[in-house]
């Protein structure tokens, strides 16, 4: 009886369940975004459509019948296999910050050859980009080894998202979207690159070291060694998109081709290297026949990815990597045989297993993808190539000693030569930033009078002005213009000519408000900017300014030059420029000079 009611209750909550999972909606409502977002995952939010044939349109994605074929992921899992064709992503995002804000939208693999992203705000101008490594890097509006785009929101504002990933040819399809804010992904990025830059400056040091052991020793494994440090090293920069972004960008076909041909001809060298390290002919000649019809059959692979059968390669190359697993077990049976050398070469393979069963769960989605388990892999790689390179070494009895001194003064050497380098660097960096500087501050600063020059004040009054129509604020300006300055360089020099610009460049410095702009327009003449001041205000700053130049003058070796200047006196009006503004003041100012000269017109 008992048994009877618990079959039932179960089969009640089966089917309560299986109500809620069909009644369930397809997303989770918007996702809110905050600033401050650090590679925030969007999976809960995101809902997925695929397109086979990668025909759909935008249009037909957000029309009936494929708005409602959009599902979650399965499981939360953002990895789709191996696939052609196209995939949709549907993402509803919102501001809950007070501010506008713009974010970064990263779809993290970066293999695609097609990446758009669609963007409809609630309000405002819908928005397209299209990307992928198909297209001209440059055309990136973000430079970044994977495909970024602009998220702008107001605040509250919402907007919904579709991005399009698709493989004109097959290729591996990790759907997985990250939201950024701009200043957490600057510095994340830098410490990705930075670290792959570690770790492929980490490949090419133990590849060229042990290429020298091999001219030196001419012994075969170093030559297979170094071949397969080189193709694991393609491999990481084809895989993290760096490669596209640094080295190939423009070489679409080894774009393409990178991350498949490489793991798979890693794979044959590292059974390459294995037969002739652990001298399989003779110890293990099953085993060795069996690595040699592994090789053979991957060199028959690679071929078939060239003859259209690249979805196939892929999925059989997946599937024989787990040829790698042998690896450990033969280093470990001859080890246990009393092999010295096969010791290295067990524990680095099983950094290799380790490498690769990251790889395996952060591709499927079982573990979360962030730096630690992106740079791991590699960093497991690069000891699993400093233990092999340490198994060579062992191998070597009778050069161990001098290798060994040889390596430690190479390292030493290149540590020196890189301190140095980075100090010349440094010092070089700091002239460079000092000259631009001084550079930028001369091509805005009046050299005579320290202040902004023509262009600058061009610039900053043509701000101040369009911020003040913007928030329909009143602007005033005043243009002054030194009165008979002709006669003062006839009379005591053009040296004291220099001395009075920059006896009125101190009074206005010192009489205008402490947010007024002022700049020398050219000659004698200076220009005043006045935000929030009203034409009465503007006049009387003007006058305050000609009373002290009137009755304040200049000293040149001793002798003092009297002088005065004529003001013109303007307003911004609707649809003013600078150049308009300027005119009219100019015009105000020669009614003054007109007029009789130290006066002050407003036009």
């Amino acid at each position: 009886m008992a048994r009877t009611v618990y079959r039932r209750l179960w089969c009640y909550g089966a089917a309560l369940l299986l109500c809620l999972a069909v009644t369930a909606p397809a997303g989770a409502g918007a996702m809110p975004l905050r600033p401050g977002l650090s590679g925030q995952d969007t999976n809960p939010w995101t809902t997925v459509l695929r397109d086979p044939t990668g025909q759909l349109t935008i249009d037909q994605v957000r029309a009936a019948p494929y708005a409602g074929r959009f599902h979650p992921f399965y499981k939360g899992r953002a990895h789709l296999g191996v696939a052609s064709g196209a995939c949709w992503l549907r993402l509803e995002v919102k501001n809950i910050s007070p501010a506008s804000h713009t974010w970064l939208l990263q779809p993290t693999h970066p293999q695609f050859d097609q990446v758009s992203m669609f963007f409809f705000p609630a309000s405002g101008q819908a928005a397209s980009f299209h990307l992928g490594d198909h297209l001209p890097f440059a055309q990136r509006p973000i430079p970044h080894q994977t495909s970024l785009f602009p998220l702008k929101l107001g605040p509250g504002q919402s907007a919904v998202v579709y991005v399009r990933l698709a493989y004109v040819d097959a290729g591996i399809a990790d759907v997985r979207l990250r939201i950024w804010s701009p200043k957490p992904f600057s510095h994340a990025q830098a410490a990705h690159v930075a670290a792959m830059g570690l770790m492929i400056g980490g490949y090419l040091m133990i590849a060229l070291f042990n290429l020298f052991i091999a001219f030196s020793t001419r012994a075969q494994e170093y030559v297979w060694y170094v071949l397969y440090v080189l193709a694991v090293a393609i491999t990481s920069l084809a895989y993290q998109g760096l490669g596209y972004r640094f080295l190939w960008h423009g070489w679409g076909w080894f774009t393409d081709n990178a991350p498949v041909v490489f793991p798979i001809l890693g794979l044959a060298l590292a059974a390459q290297f294995t037969r002739s390290f652990l001298k399989l002919k003779q110890t293990m000649p099953r085993m060795d026949k069996v690595l040699k019809g592994y090789i053979v059959f991957t060199l028959v692979l690679m071929a078939g990815l060239f003859l259209g059968f690249r979805r196939e390669a892929i999925i059989i190359s997946i599937c024989i990597s787990s040829i790698g697993l042998v690896f450990p077990l033969l280093g470990l049976n001859l080890w246990l045989k009393g092999r010295r050398e096969a010791r290295y070469y067990t524990v680095a393979w099983t950094f290799w297993m380790v490498a690769t069963t990251l790889v395996i769960l952060r591709y499927f989605g079982l573990i979360r993808q962030d730096f630690f388990t992106g740079i791991m892999p590699s960093v497991f790689m690069l000891v699993e190539a400093l233990l092999l390179s340490l198994a060579l070494t062992d191998r070597i009895k009778l050069l161990r000693e001098q290798k060994e001194r040889a390596e430690k003064s190479y390292l030493n050497a290149l540590r020196q030569d890189k301190l140095e380098l980075e100090r010349q660097v440094r010092e070089r960096t700091a002239e460079i930033e000092c000259m631009h500087r001084q550079a930028v501050r001369a091509s805005r600063t009046d050299m005579l009078t320290g202040l902004p020059n023509r262009r600058a004040f061009y610039e900053e009054a043509g701000r101040e002005l369009g911020r003040a129509a913007r928030y329909r604020r009143m602007v005033s300006l005043i243009m002054l213009d030194i009165d008979l300055f002709k006669s003062i360089n006839d009379t005591h020099g053009h040296a004291a000519g220099d001395e009075v610009l920059r006896h009125l460049a101190g009074i206005l410095s010192l009489e205008k408000r402490s947010h007024d702009l002022m700049g020398r327009l050219g000659g004698e003449e200076f220009g005043l900017v006045l935000p929030e001041a009203t034409p009465d205000e503007a006049v009387a700053l003007a006058e305050r300014i000609r009373q002290v130049v009137a009755t304040s003058p200049a000293t040149y070796n001793g002798v003092d030059i009297d002088y005065s200047a004529s003001f013109g006196v303007t307003r911004q009006m609707p649809g003013d420029s600078i150049e308009t503004i300027l005119n009219r003041a100019d015009e105000a100012l020669y009614l003054a000079k007109a007029a009789g000269r130290n006066r002050v017109e407003v036009a």
